[in-house]
This record gives structure tokens, sequence and C-alpha cells, in this order.
């Protein structure tokens, strides 16, 4: 049944999801069989009678190659100018011409061409009229070439064009993530119990909510999997994906949840560990303190804020027992494989990605800074290991250390 909807190294990457707001973009553009592009809307969401059971076995030892799960890899370099130099990137969004990234670290986002060439940027940080104090998390929409911005610290959605020119500002929630649904709809969720109701009428104790643009309260959730301080988390918990679907998966959350046209949570895929929570025991809780020394006395796994759904594939990174994992769930086969980072080879041209940051229809996106990318290409040539591949080969005779990251584009295998 069918409705109609709306719209490294191991230690390091750990050290990294522990200390860094990590988003996802959950879009992206296909460079290798056309152009897909994401949109305000969301295409039909399938009604399932219970939600796919994904059952995970804990294989530290696994080790499993990239031509297993992969196709093919392509690489595409970000331009470097004196107006365009990314000291990281934090979210990277893809328009139908253009991709928008994000570095939080310098309150800036990048506009460049699918093939890595720089367009402009946004920086519209100061006290002035229509300047922003604290912009977080940000979207955008294809139907109108426009981006929203969200400002924390002045609870307001700031809106810019493809080029760069501010349109209108609105009152809004402060929280870390958010996302559109439709034309002037938006869920919101923060990862503590309480938002910052400051221009919400309707008053509410949930950490996931959908408003209007008018701050007008739509609906709101609470005991979708756990009580909402169970579903702590300091990253981003919404994703939407190439086809406009948006899931929902907050931190230790283990039902990835879609939403249907009337903003109803649908539960899609199920992870089981197994070792894992136990709903009784959450029962018994009464605050996130009791749920935090829950977890770490038990060292239950944790889903990271990194989860990409293609056409026929699910992707998610876990962490257990201080080791970061790979999962991949191929839709169409229920073939499961899950892999430490360590014991993930890239035996298709010896480049390691260790960072993923979105998906399109045919497979996932990832990054890679150029020093690193540099190192791994020399480290590879003392080894005996020589990549014949042109795109790798253009890179490295074009560029230094200090030069923009290297987007990766890994096509699933068929």
């Amino acid at each position: 049944m069918t409705i109609s909807g709306n719209d490294c190294e191991e230690s390091g990457f750990i050290n990294h999801i522990n200390s860094t707001r990590m988003k996802n973009a959950p879009l992206f553009v296909n460079l290798f069989v056309g152009l897909i592009f994401l949109s305000c809307n969301q295409k039909e969401v399938v009604i399932q009678d219970s939600p796919i059971k994904i059952g995970i076995e804990f294989n530290s030892s696994n080790n499993v190659n990239y031509s297993e799960i992969f196709q093919s890899i392509e690489y595409v370099k970000l331009e470097t100018t004196e107006n365009c130099i990314l000291p990281s990137i934090d979210q990277i969004e893809i328009g139908k011409d253009l991709l928008f990234l994000l570095c939080n670290s310098n309150n800036t986002i990048y506009i460049y061409t699918h093939f890595g060439k720089f367009v402009s940027k946004i920086n519209n940080i100061g006290k002035g009229p229509n300047e922003m104090l604290g912009p977080t998390d940000f979207s955008i929409c294809t139907d109108n070439n426009e981006i929203f911005w969200l400002d924390n610290t002045l609870c307001k959605m700031f809106v810019y064009d493809f080029d760069g020119n501010f349109l209108r500002a609105f009152n809004s929630l402060n929280r870390n993530c958010f996302t559109l649904f439709g034309t002037g709809q938006y869920l919101f969720y923060n990862h503590l119990s309480k938002f910052n109701y400051q221009h919400l009428e309707s008053k509410s104790s949930t950490n996931l909510v959908a408003i209007t643009g008018d701050c007008q309260l739509l609906k709101e959730y609470d005991n979708y999997e756990f009580p909402s301080f169970a579903g702590y988390s300091t990253g981003r918990a919404l994703y939407k994906a190439y086809d406009g679907t948006i899931y929902f998966l907050p931190n230790y959350g283990r039902t990835i949840h879609s939403f249907d046209q009337d903003l109803n949570l649908v539960p899609q895929f199920k992870i089981v560990f197994e070792k894992d929570i136990k709903t009784d025991d959450i029962d018994k809780m009464t605050n996130e303190f009791e749920f935090s020394d829950y977890i770490g006395s038990n060292n239950f796994p944790s889903i990271t804020d990194r989860l990409f759904i293609s056409r026929n594939h699910l992707y998610l990174i876990f962490v257990y027992n201080e080791q970061a994992f790979h999962l991949f769930y191929n839709i169409d086969t229920k073939d499961i494989t899950n892999v430490t980072f360590g014991n993930f080879k890239n035996d298709m041209d010896s480049i390691e990605v260790n960072a993923i940051y979105g998906a399109n229809k045919v497979g996932l996106i990832g990054l890679i800074p150029m020093y690193e990318f540099i190192s791994n290409y020399e480290s590879n040539i003392k080894a005996g290991v020589q990549s014949k591949k042109a795109d790798i080969e253009e890179i490295i005779n074009s560029s230094t250390e200090q030069d923009n990251p290297v987007l990766v584009f890994l096509k699933y295998k068929k």
C-alpha cells in the first residue's frame, strides 16, 4: 500500500564523531548515470506491515574489500582560490546544478558546481540588519532555488537564493537540526527534551515537532521508540534521501522511521544488535542521566549521525566497544555487511575513504582532505601500488597539501 507524501584512522574517526557535529547531506546528484536533485516535496512513502529487521552480529575480525560493495569510484577536486579556502566541511547538500558545502568553523556556505568549480559563498555574520549570529543547520529547496539557514542564537530562519543573496528572515526555533517538509512546513529535532519555544505559541516538552513558517505547531512526537530523554544525540537525526523521503533516527534509536503526508511516523527499518538496550530497563528510567549511566555501564552500540539511504542500499555507521563499523544493507537481496573501518580495504584504487557525507540514488559520497589524499597516494607508491586512474593522477599532479578536499563518489554494485 502507498500513500502520497509531501515533500584515518579508526580511533581518529571515533574522536571526530564525539567532538564534531557531523551532518549529512541526504541527497546527492548522481554523477555516474544522470541528475537527481532535492525538491522541497516528498515522494510516495511505502507503508509496510512491520519494519524490515536488520540483524547485526559483531565481528571485528571480518575483512571486506571495496569491490565487494562498490562498482566504481570517481574523484572530484574542489577548486581552491583566495575566496574559497575550506577549513572543514560539516554538511553537503546538492541542487540541480550546484553543490552547497557548510563549514561551521567559519560560518560559511560555499557553493560549487558538480565538477568542483567554485561559484560563490554566503558569510552573512554580524549584528547588523539581516545578519546572522549563530547559524547552524541548513537545507535547500530546488523548487524555488532557495537556501534556508537556521540561526540558533536569534531563533530565526534566514533565506537566500542560490546566488547567495539575502531574501528574507522569519522567526523560528533554536535546535540542532531541521528539514523542509513541503511548502512552508518544517520538522525540527532537539537532542534535549525541551525546545526554546520563544516563538512557538503552543508549548510542548517533546524533542521532535513539525511547525509552519509562522511557528504554528502542526504536530508533536513523543515515545516514538524510547522516551524523549533516551533519544539523546548531539548530531543530526533527520535525513532527507535522494528522492525527498525524510527519515528519522535519533542516537541510540533502533527504528528508522519515515514521515507520511500527514506527518505521521512510519517505521521502515529496525536495527537489531546481538547485544542491545532492553525496553523494560528504559521504562524504569525517568531522566537522561539514568539513561547515560545505563548505556555507559553496559557498553551498548551507538548509531552515529551517519545514515544514508540510496535506491537499493541502506548505509550507516555504528560504534561498539570503541570500534567504528560500516553497515551496508542491500534492500533488494537482504544481504548485510558490517566491517570495522580498519578492515574495510580499497582494493580498487587503494585510496582509503573514511568519511561519508551523503548518498545519491546509486551510491555514497565521501570526502578526503587533500593532505590525506596525497599522503595516501605517496604511501601506495612506496608500497609498490600505483594507481593508473586518470582522475587520481590529474588531482595529484595539480594539487598541494593545502588545497581543498576531494569529493569521492562510490557507486554501489548492482
